[in-house]
């Protein structure tokens, strides 16, 4: 069995990652139990609770066929998954009910598991030829089906809505295959589509994945079709109407839409601001880290800071480039976490964490430091902030070299039991996130 939880952002690390995007993901279900304890960790109450919300956006389950074969090990995957409060899940029914001796992973599942999260479903906009209506008539489909593009393979056989180069081949990566928005009848059936196979579950939002704004990177050089010409008018006469179709149909029957909206690179162009319209949650995909897993510039780090305390969408943080054997990934992950504790606004209940990984659980997580009790604190002329929490103290260094000794008034210790008492020095790129302690 294999539930795909959630496929790579390819289109926003770059059309060359195409070619690695893996499938995998978390069987799971009612049978094997989740603790009461396990699950209650879902809600971050501060006192007694975690307090960082979490998504598992970018994030895999299990990965080869036997470990969905392990009911041990599928439980365990289930019981990461559900402690999150925001869970994204692709549209398979092909195996949500599958796996021998396991209820299934389906959203009503992971519901009766964790009535309080929310449950978003993820697609694409381009079609993988992993899809297992592939080929296939549409008269001979079931309705229990992997799907990433709602709209049927046959469909887009029979109409042609491929999308084509000047040459009139069609623009494939790997095996994704693009569709061409602005052909008619492309954006109605994708909604359609889409909004009856939500029809029944218990589905809060939509992620959708691989929507280019523009051909350039498509078209990896390639002569360019005759209806789009220039960059422009693909988005004016595909990217925006298929945009405001969908997204605003999906609205208008009750789900949020998620987008992968947040650049640095192109705050305040048309662009953002567009797509800053037509979508209810805005994921920030790269956060500490370059797509390569490299340290930030500092002034993309402050302006990360600035711009998610101030969003007015709900925003997810979910680091690409921050995974397991890049250099100093210990190191980072707390940084980035660090990073989330300063950056949030009072009030946490519109942000939520994550990075890239196969369901890690790491021990900051559960590292309660209750909630924020004010605003950050930015350090005159340094790239260093400090914000204190009910239970706690997070200090984020991020000058480029040098250590930076912070006062404390009070008593802290750190997840691995080191106490500090009078001041804490923060070398740089560091985060520290530090729990009261006794006298």
């Amino acid at each position: 069995m294999r539930i795909i939880l959630k496929a790579q952002s390819a289109y926003a690390a770059g059309l060359a990652a195409l070619a690695c995007v893996a499938l995998a993901g978390c069987g799971g279900g009612g049978g094997g139990g989740s603790t009461t304890d396990d699950i209650a960790r879902a809600v971050p109450v501060g006192s007694g609770g975690r307090s960082v919300r979490l998504n598992n956006y970018n994030s895999w389950g299990l990965t080869s066929s036997a470990d969905h074969q392990n009911a041990t090990k599928l439980q365990a995957a289930l019981q990461k998954l559900v402690k999150r409060e925001d869970i994204v899940l692709t549209d398979d029914e092909a195996f949500w009910h599958e796996t021998p001796g396991w209820d299934g992973c389906a959203p009503a599942d992971i519901k009766r598991l964790n009535p309080g999260t929310k449950i978003y479903m993820y697609y694409r906009a381009a079609k993988a030829s992993f899809e297992n209506d592939w080929a296939k008539p549409l008269s001979s489909l079931t309705g229990k089906l992997n799907i990433g593009n709602p709209i049927y393979w046959a469909d887009i056989q029979q109409n042609d809505w491929w999308l084509r180069d000047g040459n009139g081949q069609a623009l494939v990566h790997d095996t994704y295959h693009f569709i061409d928005f602005g052909k008619p009848g492309v954006k109605e059936k994708y909604l359609q589509t889409m909004l009856a196979r939500l029809a029944g579950k218990p589905v809060n939002g939509v992620v959708i994945d691989f929507v280019p704004p523009d051909l350039t990177q498509v078209l990896m050089g390639r002569p360019r079709p005759a209806a789009y010409p220039t960059d422009n008018d693909w988005y004016t006469k595909a990217f925006v109407p298929f945009i405001t179709y969908v997204y605003d149909g999906l609205r208008s029957a009750g789900y949020k839409t998620a987008g992968l909206c947040y650049d640095y690179n192109k705050r305040g162009s048309t662009n953002e601001g567009f797509m800053r319209s037509k979508i209810d949650i805005s994921i920030y995909e790269s956060w500490l880290v370059h797509w390569n897993g490299d340290w930030l510039p500092k002034n993309m780090i402050a302006q990360r800071i600035s711009d998610f305390r101030q969003d007015p969408l709900e925003c997810w943080v979910a680091d690409f480039g921050l995974r397991a054997g890049i250099s100093d990934y210990e190191l980072k992950q707390t940084a980035a976490l660090a990073m989330y504790y300063v950056s949030i606004p009072m009030s946490q209940d519109k942000r939520s964490y994550h990075h890239y990984g196969q369901l890690p659980w790491h021990t900051n997580w559960d590292f309660n430091i209750g909630l924020p009790a004010e605003e950050s604190v930015r350090m005159t002329d340094k790239f260093f902030w400090s914000r204190r929490y009910t239970q706690g103290l997070v200090l984020f260094n991020y000058e480029d070299s040098g250590a930076i000794t912070f006062p404390i008034t009070r008593a802290y210790r750190d997840a691995s039991g080191q106490v500090y008492r009078t001041s804490i020095t923060v070398p740089a790129h560091t985060g520290m996130i530090l729990q009261t302690a006794g006298n």
